[in-house]
């Protein structure tokens, strides 16, 4: 499933606009010229999105802030650390913003061979932590509406494990830009 069609499932469900009937996607071009109520079209090129509210009316979707959404679903490479000492908080990725424009952070996926803490922090004030456990080791951070970003905005996930030897980790840092934005 690709990171438009996620960000589709989860607008419908965290926002619904109605029964959903169809989903169709490809060129903005190829869209059906009469959708049904509560049609959705996903055109994939132009990274845009249409439901169709009245019948026979495309509605294109935009964010609250009113730009276009433009999906990224990893805006940092993953980052890797290993040999992590216990009780020391160490930074595993770091993404600065320097696309001159503004992004939504939307969370964080880590990884360890132990259960650990993890950060999610922009510019050094924390947005968000979780612990992770033994029998779950991902440890995931959710911003639902996603956490606004400037350009120079430097983000991290930091985290730290409380046993008495070393353990290795990985995370990923998630979220998408906002054209217009």
């Amino acid at each position: 499933m690709s990171c438009l069609s996620r960000y589709l499932l989860y607008t419908i469900i965290k926002n619904p606009i109605g029964e959903l009937t169809h989903i169709g996607y490809g060129a903005d071009v190829d869209k059906n010229p009469f959708p049904r109520l509560y049609d959705v079209y996903i055109a994939i090129q132009d990274k845009k999105i249409y439901y169709c509210k009245t019948d026979g009316v495309w509605t294109e979707y935009t964010d609250d802030c009113g730009g276009y959404m433009n999906p990224i679903l990893t805006i940092a490479q993953p980052g890797s650390i290993n040999t992590i000492a216990g009780n020391s908080q160490v930074t595993i990725v770091t993404y600065t913003n320097n696309t001159g424009g503004v992004l939504r952070i939307t969370g964080c996926l880590g990884h360890g061979t132990v259960d650990a803490e993890y950060v999610l922090a922009v510019n050094g004030d924390i947005i968000g932590t979780v612990m992770s456990s033994e029998q779950d080791r991902n440890g995931k951070i959710i911003i639902e509406r996603g956490y606004r970003i400037n350009n120079g905005d430097i983000v991290t996930v930091k985290v730290t494990h409380f046993h008495d030897f070393t353990a290795d980790f990985k995370a990923t840092i998630y979220g998408h830009k906002f054209e217009g934005d």
